[in-house]
């Protein structure tokens, strides 16, 4: 159609062949984007798939009874905590916070060796073998640990505090992850849904596009017959241009042989006119 487009232009300018190329390049692009969602198709399944096996081991792992039993070890540790800290502040038992407070193993330890250390003298005085400087010594132990104790009182319940409100967290946040986990077991069904529905969308996408080519076969073909056609009438009328030109210019060689010849003719008749009055 480009090399031979001046002799198309009749046919190139009508309406209705303008309207087939539309319609053809709106099929092609149709198909393209066909063929685009039926490359997508598989990727589509493969995250599909991906999701499901991720909400399959997030459902495992917070249905679990692993999981289920850190939940109750941190409710557990939860109101022994809470219990603790509410009799500590009741009785404002500074030793008791003292030994409580996390990551202060060294007056943990002074106050345990304290109190062992009662618990003998405990035992000698009830054996009558006990000793006033024994009782003086360990009375001294304690005043110094309260001493100690009271002073850092207020700092070591924040940090009570601070630890009960840690565990209070994770034990909303576990709640909340069971909430969302059940969520996500109750979107099984729609992964699923969704999983057959794009099943479903490959043999639709392909029969769509074996439609489509048909339907801009037939068009491409009405469109190149009418084409070659045409081109066929405009080389009858090249031909028949040709052969009335070819025609004419024999005629005229003919008329200017004719012509070339008069002359002589002439002179030979002259001639025999002379020689038939001698």
């Amino acid at each position: 159609m480009h090399d031979n487009r001046r002799y198309l232009q009749p046919i190139l300018q009508s309406d209705d062949f303008q309207l087939r190329l539309s319609e053809l390049r709106d099929l092609r692009q149709l198909a393209q984007v066909i063929e685009d969602w039926q490359g997508k198709l598989p990727q589509l399944e493969q995250l599909i798939d991906e999701r499901k096996q991720r909400r399959r081991s997030i459902v495992e792992n917070y249905h679990s009874a692993q999981f289920d039993q850190q939940v109750e070890i941190a409710e557990q540790q939860y109101r022994e905590l809470e219990t603790s800290l509410a009799r500590i502040e009741r009785q404002r038992d500074a030793l008791a916070l003292m030994a409580a407070r996390p990551g202060d193993s060294e007056s943990g330890e002074m106050l345990s060796l304290l109190r062992r250390a009662e618990n003998r003298y405990q035992m000698l005085n009830d054996l009558g073998r006990a000793r006033a400087s024994q009782r003086k010594t360990l009375q001294r132990a304690r005043g110094l640990l309260l001493w100690q104790a009271s002073e850092q009182y207020h700092d070591n319940l924040w940090q009570q505090r601070k630890q009960l409100r840690t565990l209070d967290e994770q034990l909303r946040e576990a709640t909340h992850q069971r909430r969302e986990t059940d969520l996500v077991a109750r979107r099984a069904p729609q992964l699923n849904q969704l999983r057959a529905k794009i099943a479903a969308a490959s043999p639709q996408l392909a029969a769509r596009h074996s439609a489509i080519t048909r339907a801009g076969n037939l068009i491409e073909e009405s469109i190149r017959r009418d084409v070659i056609a045409e081109l066929a009438r405009e080389r009858n009328r090249i031909r028949q241009y040709v052969a009335h030109s070819q025609l004419a210019m024999a005629r005229l060689q003919d008329a200017a042989m004719q012509n070339a010849l008069a002359p002589g003719q002439k002179q030979a008749a002259g001639e025999g006119e002379g020689g038939a009055d001698e």
